[in-house]
């Protein structure tokens, strides 16, 4: 309810009361015991990992091609972090698919750098660079989309 309707957890310590309220004689609902940390939780890492892992397994297919953008930002204590987003055919859906790929935190934003960043995030979900097609960066300071055809020799 939370993920598909994009509420906030919070709603959860309002939820749960109110479903206890209303059908108080259910049985199921009166053994209810969650509250935002745990929507939080289970949301993030059972929920999360796996939609993940989905968009890993079609990307690690030999040729399924993907393309990733890469955006630099800076947070509120100055911590640099790196976010990936990965656009690819899902040929389950038979649709262009656009998904939250990783966010890294990342000590320098320099061509060479952000290169490294984008080989090893995709090795560390054992992906294929072979199946990088392209990736792009953002670059706040022209205002503009640089776009980068990949090239296995950089590395």
């Amino acid at each position: 309810m939370l993920a598909t309707n994009n509420l906030p957890f919070s709603l959860m310590d309002t939820v749960i009361p109110l479903a206890k309220d209303i059908f108080t004689d259910s049985e199921i609902v009166s053994k209810l015991a969650v509250r935002r940390t745990k929507a939080s939780h289970c949301i993030k890492n059972a929920l999360g990992n796996n939609l993940a892992n989905i968009v890993f397994d079609a990307l690690r297919v030999p040729g399924a091609l993907f393309s990733i953008i890469m955006d630099e930002t800076t947070d509120c204590s100055t911590i640099k972090q790196l976010g990936f987003t990965v656009i690819y055919f899902n040929v389950k859906s038979n649709k262009v698919e656009t998904h939250f790929f990783d966010m890294i935190e990342v000590k320098s934003g320099d061509t060479i750098s952000l290169v490294k960043y984008l080989t090893n995030v995709i090795e560390s979900k054992e992906i294929p660079l072979s199946n990088l097609n392209r990736y792009y960066e953002r670059n706040d300071w022209r205002a503009q989309l640089s776009v980068f055809s990949f090239d296995s020799r950089i590395t």
